[in-house]
């Protein structure tokens, strides 16, 4: 058994350098992998495949981080991450941002969001936090369902989000 004597050991993300070196290769891969798709039409796939794999990995890492690190659960999930995507399109959309920035802002707003949730949040813990974050995520997309801006029931039609002009 590996007992971590040390509160830096329990955080770290990286165990190994070679860990940290292929983590780095594979972040270039998912970088470069839209271009070789649209490019090259590498293993059949579609740039629409490629975008959805991309976005559930960001999904699981999230999760991953959220419930394998700190063993919280967290109900508002899918909250936070419709927050973040539908800014990150709104972004590209309305404003004419390229995508490599509005990516982060949709980060940087949804952590906000996230930020504005915790401050009540930070004294519950277990089955108390969970019904909280339940409640934002229900919130969330219930507002989202219902408002126009973002496109009411059917939300946003894209294709090829990475191509697309502006509104």
């Amino acid at each position: 058994m590996d007992i971590k004597r040390d509160y830096y050991e329990d955080i770290e993300l990286f165990k190994s350098t070679t860990i940290f070196v292929w983590s780095i290769l594979f972040l270039i891969f998912l970088a470069i992998l839209p271009w070789l798709v649209q490019k090259y039409h590498l293993l059949g796939m579609s740039i629409y495949i490629v975008n959805l794999i991309t976005i559930h990995a960001i999904v699981a890492i999230g999760l991953n981080i959220l419930v394998g690190y700190t063993g919280q659960i967290s109900m508002g999930h899918a909250g936070f991450f419709a927050i973040g995507a539908f800014t990150t399109v709104i972004l590209v959309l309305d404003w004419s941002f390229p995508l490599w920035l509005a990516l982060p802002a949709g980060g940087f707003v949804s952590s906000g969001f996230g930020f504005i949730l915790g401050l009540p949040a930070l004294r519950l813990k277990g089955p108390y936090l969970t019904i909280a974050t339940l409640g934002f995520g229900m919130t969330i997309t219930t507002i989202i369902k219902h408002l126009e801006f973002f496109g009411g029931r059917m939300g946003f039609k894209l294709q090829n989000f990475i191509f697309l002009e502006p509104r």
